[in-house]
């Protein structure tokens, strides 16, 4: 028998407990998987889950704030230049 457990989900980043087998003779491992990242882990200890849990949280968030700038910075450039280019017009 195989179960999954959610354990975390955060912006699309989860940790999961898969159990396989009994309790007694199962296997035990922790899943992190982030589909934005395309990355997918296995772990066996817990401990070492919930810091990869949290750096690849962190680095999604950070992804995301870092394409907010970025679009940010190219809008106000193109805005910039209208303003420019309508100066020049008068």
């Amino acid at each position: 028998m195989k179960t999954k457990t959610v354990l975390r989900l955060e912006e699309g980043v989860k940790l999961e407990r898969l159990e396989r087998g009994g309790r007694a003779d199962g296997c035990v491992a922790f899943r992190v998987s982030a589909p934005s990242l395309h990355v997918k882990r296995l772990y066996a200890d817990e401990e070492a889950a919930r810091r990869a849990f949290a750096r690849w949280l962190a680095a999604l968030i950070e992804k995301r704030r870092a394409s907010t700038l970025h679009d940010r910075v190219v809008c106000d450039g193109f805005l910039q230049r209208e303003d420019h280019a309508s100066a020049l017009e008068t």
